[in-house]
C-alpha cells in the first residue's frame, strides 16, 4: 500500500480541485458557445424560411377568410364537407404559431434560469459570460413570417378572432 505524505495529499487535492474548476469553465464555455449557435440558427431560420412561411401563412389565412365569408351562402352538406378543410387550415396556422411561441418563451425565460443558478460561486470571467447571456436573453428569439407577423399564439388568436368576427358580422 502506498502512503502519501501530507504535502502530496494536499497537492493531489489542489490538482483535483483545479481540474474540477477547469472542467466547469470548459462546460460553461460550451454552453455559451451553444447559446450563440442557437441564436445564429434562429436567425438563419428566419432568413431562409420567413418568406416561405409568409406565403404559406397568407395563403392559409386567405383561404380561411374566403371560406368563412362564403359559408352563409352554402348548404348544410357543403358546410359539412368543408369543415374538415377549415379545421386543417386552422391547424396549419396553429403549428407555425405554436412553434414560434415556444421558441420565444424558452428564450425569454433563459435569463431567469441563469439568475437562479449558483453564479455567485463562479469566477468573475464566468460571471461576465453569464451576464452577457442574460443581457442577450432580454431580447427573446422571435420567429416571423417575412417581418410582418411574429409567429406566436397571440398572432394565431388574432387571426382566429378576426375570422370569427367576420362571420358574425355577415
Amino acid at each position: 500500500m502506498i502512503k502519501f505524505s501530507h504535502n502530496e495529499k494536499k497537492e493531489e487535492d489542489t490538482l483535483t480541485s483545479s481540474l474540477n474548476i477547469s472542467n466547469k469553465t470548459s462546460r460553461l464555455a460550451e454552453h455559451v458557445s451553444h447559446h450563440l449557435c442557437i441564436i445564429r440558427l434562429a436567425e438563419m431560420i428566419n432568413d431562409v424560411f420567413s418568406q416561405v412561411i409568409f406565403v404559406q401563412f397568407s395563403k392559409s389565412v386567405l383561404v380561411l377568410c374566403t371560406l368563412v365569408y362564403s359559408v352563409p351562402r352554402m348548404t348544410v352538406t357543403d358546410i359539412a364537407t368543408l369543415a374538415s378543410y377549415i379545421i386543417c387550415m386552422f391547424m396549419e396556422i396553429f403549428y407555425y404559431c405554436w412553434a414560434g411561441n415556444e421558441v420565444t418563451l424558452k428564450s425569454a425565460g433563459f435569463g431567469d434560469k441563469i439568475y437562479n443558478m449558483d453564479w455567485v460561486l463562479m469566477t468573475n470571467s464566468e460571471q461576465k459570460d453569464l451576464l452577457m447571456i442574460m443581457k442577450r436573453s432580454t431580447k427573446p428569439i422571435k420567429l416571423s413570417s417575412s417581418f410582418l407577423v411574429t409567429l406566436s399564439l397571440e398572432s394565431y388568436s388574432n387571426v382566429s378572432i378576426k375570422i370569427k368576427t367576420r362571420t358574425t358580422d355577415d
